[in-house]
């Protein structure tokens, strides 16, 4: 239990004084409960004996004030302030229920924002090794486990447990014995089920965890990588796995369901046989009707809002035990993001703290240093960098060969702050680049094979994470036509206002690299990383995009990853990797055996 409250006080942050007024409201609450109950016994005993009626001391004060002489005044009365006090009680409820799931609902908000920021600011390495389906996951779905069946559970369970605690303590001033029966009968019925069904909530809210991260990782490879499915006709293959995933999920929560729902009949019928136990023993011991049957309404009355707040109470144990294994999750990640937090070189959180709105101006540099650098990835015992060294001058083009796992794409994650090397650094002027990580980063450019394109417009994609009233359409046409987007752009329906799909899906490999390149100059990048941009591309294709490449090679400093000769031929320098280790270097004719590396 400790560890429990543990981590749901650190999920909740420093919210959790928030927390202090909703107790607040819940004792009022829970006062007009009192209230509306304790007036019942009076009523009853007035409608069978009004003289009985002058042995209330708070009605007689009352009375008093109200000047009521008439016992049949005094009956409507006390009748219509019963009738008030139960719907100022339900409207009291009802506000408190709506203040519990304002409550959990902004800190569902909140959490998703938190998630997200933690996300985009843990490291590389992390993300190599979870997969997306399990960050949508926890974003989407552990935050809503733990703001519906944690939070707003938990904050249900305290409301509903200060009304029963402060309705049995009625009940034991009108009869303790009777009231005492009442408390063991109702925890005997919670102890039985908990015992039996404790365990199986808890791996139910496992289960439900696991299969949901599944359809979503089913329905994210199903359907983009449609293309290729579709070619080997591997449909039915993707379709199974969310289906046998769907499945799981319907199976497991229709039995958690139906185990919540088994409290209620119990206390139910646990209660009922109390009350009608509570009236045959009256008869029997022949007790004066005008003693009993107020003593009998208080209770049945009492019972009657005794039985949500049990089922309530039991509902929200049983909701807060299946949404452990999201808050644990949660709880991992949110402590993992702290970790990254305490360490001042963080790239990330660097990043995280700048507008990006925001163009930067250049850095001036004369030179990029790899100095001795070595790396090794988590849990493995063999360096994919190991002590490499290298220098770019400012203006020049180099060009990264190698075969496959030979270190060019882990330089590369260095270069671009991604890894952080276990030994060396990487050096602009002298300066380590992890001094000032944003400021690097904001002259860097990367164009991967795969070009990253967002589902919007040309002009958006051109400018990239910039709202439409910041964009400036000066740069966007002169970053067209530098990466020689212009013709593309013209015989498009909707010019820069055609929206290109999913990833790009309408333009061609050569036009996605371009309009990555018109990115990088609208964003004004000096130091331009392409990791096998033009790879998959077709000899006319490339020969666009190496021709956008050379019309401004000398005004920008270039490292390039390729494969095909023709895009190295005008790299000043070419670097030949194997085993993390750079193993030979020079120019494009000096190299003689270059044929046969690549």
């Amino acid at each position: 239990m400790r560890d429990y409250l543990h981590k749901y006080f650190y999920i909740l942050g420093d919210k959790r004084k928030r927390l202090i007024p909703l107790v607040g409201l819940f004792l009022l609450s829970s006062m007009l409960d009192l209230l509306g109950i304790g007036l019942i016994a009076p009523f009853i005993a007035m409608v069978i004996t009004p003289e009985t009626l002058s042995e209330y001391t708070l009605w007689t004060s009352f009375r008093s004030i109200l000047g009521i002489t008439d016992v049949h005044n005094g009956l409507i009365v006390l009748g219509l302030i019963i009738v008030f006090v139960f719907y100022l009680k339900g409207f009291s409820a009802y506000w408190v229920q709506k203040k519990i799931v304002r409550f959990a609902l902004n800190r569902q908000s909140e959490l998703i924002c938190r998630l997200m920021s933690a996300y985009q600011a843990l490291p590389y390495h992390f993300h190599i090794k979870r997969n997306t389906a399990s960050l949508i996951q926890a974003t989407s779905g552990h935050t809503g486990n733990y703001s519906h069946h944690t939070l707003m559970a938990s904050l249900r369970l305290l409301s509903e447990m200060v009304v029963v605690i402060m309705i049995l303590g009625l009940l034991a001033t009108t009869n303790f014995v009777a009231m005492l029966t009442m408390a063991f009968v109702l925890a005997s019925v919670y102890l039985l089920y908990d015992k039996v069904v404790k365990h199986r909530i808890q791996i139910a809210g496992q289960g439900v965890a696991k299969a949901s991260e599944g359809i979503i990782k089913g329905v994210s490879q199903g359907i983009g990588g449609l293309k290729e499915i579709r070619v080997f006709g591997r449909e039915l293959y993707f379709h199974n796995k969310v289906k046998d995933c769907a499945v799981d999920f319907a199976d497991i929560s229709s039995q958690c369901q139906a185990l919540k729902v088994i409290p209620r009949y119990l206390f139910e019928s646990a209660i009922i046989t109390f009350v009608v136990g509570l009236s045959i023993i009256a008869i029997l011991m022949k007790e004066d009707g005008a003693n009993v049957f107020p003593v009998l309404g208080m209770f049945g009355v009492a019972s009657i809002r005794l039985i949500p707040s049990a089922n309530q109470i039991s509902g929200s144990l049983t909701s807060m035990r299946f949404s452990s294994y999201a808050m644990n999750e949660l709880y991992a990640d949110l402590n993992e993001l702290r970790e990254i937090e305490s360490n001042p070189l963080s790239l990330d959180i660097q990043c995280l703290k700048t507008n990006h709105n925001i163009v930067k101006t250049d850095l001036n540099f004369a030179k990029i240093e790899v100095k001795n650098i070595s790396y090794q990835y988590p849990g493995t015992e063999i360096d994919a960098i190991s002590n490499m060294s290298m220098c770019i001058k400012h203006g020049q083009s180099i060009g990264l060969i190698g075969k496959s796992g030979s270190g060019k794409t882990t330089l590369v994650n260095i270069l671009l702050g991604l890894l952080e090397p276990q030994q060396g650094a990487i050096q602009v002027d002298g300066v380590p680049i992890r001094n000032d990580l944003r400021k690097w980063l904001d002259i860097v450019a990367y164009i991967p094979q795969d070009v990253f394109i967002i589902d919007d417009t040309i002009r958006k994609n051109i400018a990239f994470g910039i709202d439409n009233e910041d964009i400036d359409e000066k740069k966007v046409v002169r970053s067209i036509e530098v990466a020689q987007l212009k013709e593309v752009v013209n015989r498009l329906p909707a010019g820069l206002e055609t929206y290109v799909g999913e990833r790009g899906v309408r333009l061609s490999g050569g036009e996605r690299q371009r309009v990555a390149l018109a990115r990088s100059f609208y964003h004004k990048r000096e130091v331009i990383i392409m990791d096998e941009a033009t790879a998959a591309l077709d000899d006319e294709t490339q020969k666009h995009v190496v021709e956008a490449i050379d019309g401004f090679r000398s005004q920008k400093t270039m490292i390039i990853i390729a494969h095909r000769l023709s895009t190295l031929r005008d790299c000043d320098v070419i670097y030949k990797l194997d085993g993390g280790r750079i193993i030979d270097s020079g120019s494009f004719q000096s190299m003689g055996e270059i044929h046969h590396l690549i």
